[in-house]
């Protein structure tokens, strides 16, 4: 291999970044590779996954802190997140991101969820209820035609370039991995 290269590399774009103890932007998440959150279960990956999207769709700071005090801050280019859950139903998802955006009274304001519309976008894979958008879930199968695990797969990723449109997705989480 030819590192001649190395003398002119550019850094990563980042998704996030985190500042060091000396104030130097490190690259937390870098922008368009894939990542894992990996750890045993029921530790908190799906929750630390959720307050990820919305502080990128928000365009604001995490509330989470490294250990020298400082909080994970978002560089998005479009402000969109799509969660794709495989093994919660809408019902959950609606719940799991209530307990994100509550304030102290537990009350959610209706502006941060007017803030969030369109950008945040929930969708469980795999439980489509009557009546409930289905263009994104891959078990709706016979409402689609669909028969075939690539089928499904083929409108999965149609519709997540309708919903990208010109300014793109910054984040697709894919939660569990193993789904």
């Amino acid at each position: 291999m030819d590192l001649t290269a190395a003398s002119t590399a550019e850094p990563i774009p980042a998704l996030f970044t985190l500042d060091d103890h000396k104030g130097n932007s490190q690259t937390f998440m870098p922008r368009g590779k894939v990542s894992i959150l990996a750890s045993e279960g029921g530790l908190g990956k799906s929750i630390l996954a959720l307050h990820l999207g919305v502080s990128l769709s928000l365009n604001e700071p995490t509330k989470l802190q490294s250990w020298c005090g400082n909080a994970l801050t978002p560089n998005p280019t479009s402000g969109k997140v799509v969660l794709l859950y495989a093994e919660e139903d809408i019902d959950t998802c609606l719940f799991r991101l209530r307990m994100q955006l509550q304030s102290d009274t537990g009350r959610v304001h209706p502006d941060l969820l007017k803030r969030l519309s369109g950008r945040l976008i929930p969708v469980p894979l795999c439980v489509v209820e009557q009546g409930m958008d289905s263009s994104l879930a891959l078990s709706d199968s016979r409402r689609s035609g669909d028969n075939s695990a690539a089928e499904r797969l083929e409108r999965l990723i149609r519709s997540l370039d309708k919903v990208a449109g010109e300014d793109g997705i910054d984040l697709i989480v894919i939660d569990p991995l193993s789904q």
